[in-house]
C-alpha cells in the first residue's frame, strides 16, 4: 500500500522505485516526534488534529535538506505549506541553522 506525505499540501505518493524517498514519523523521542507534527502543519497538543497520525505515517524527502534525511535528528524544514511568500524570503543558511540547533538540544538530552 503506498504512503502518503502528511505534510499539509504535500500530494506526494510512495511509488516503488521512484525518485522520492519516505521517512517514518520519529515515535520513540516524543519531542522529536512532535516538532516533526508540528512542521507538517498540525498541533501536537491537539488531540482531533492528530488522532489520525500513527507510526506508520510519513514525511517525503522533498521537505528535508539535499531531499534525505541524514541523521536520526533531521527535521522537515522546506515547503511545509507555508506562505509562499515566506518561503521565497527565507534563507537556505537560516534553515540549516536551524537543523543544527535542533539536533544540538536532542543531542544535550542524552
Amino acid at each position: 500500500m503506498p504512503a502518503n506525505c502528511i505534510v499539509k499540501g504535500c500530494r506526494s505518493i510512495q511509488k516503488k522505485g521512484g525518485p522520492i524517498s519516505f521517512y517514518r514519523l520519529p515515535w520513540k523521542n516524543v519531542r522529536l516526534r512532535n516538532e516533526w507534527i508540528r512542521r507538517a502543519g498540525y498541533d501536537p497538543n491537539n488531540y482531533d488534529e492528530v488522532k489520525h497520525i500513527s507510526r506508520d505515517h510519513r514525511v517525503c524527502s522533498r521537505h528535508f535538506w539535499n531531499n534525505r534525511k541524514e541523521s536520526p535528528y533531521d527535521l522537515p524544514t522546506f515547503y511545509l505549506g507555508n506562505d509562499p511568500e515566506k518561503l521565497k524570503n527565507r534563507s537556505v543558511v537560516k534553515d540549516r541553522m536551524e537543523v543544527y540547533f535542533v539536533i544540538l538540544y536532542f543531542d544535550c538530552e542524552k
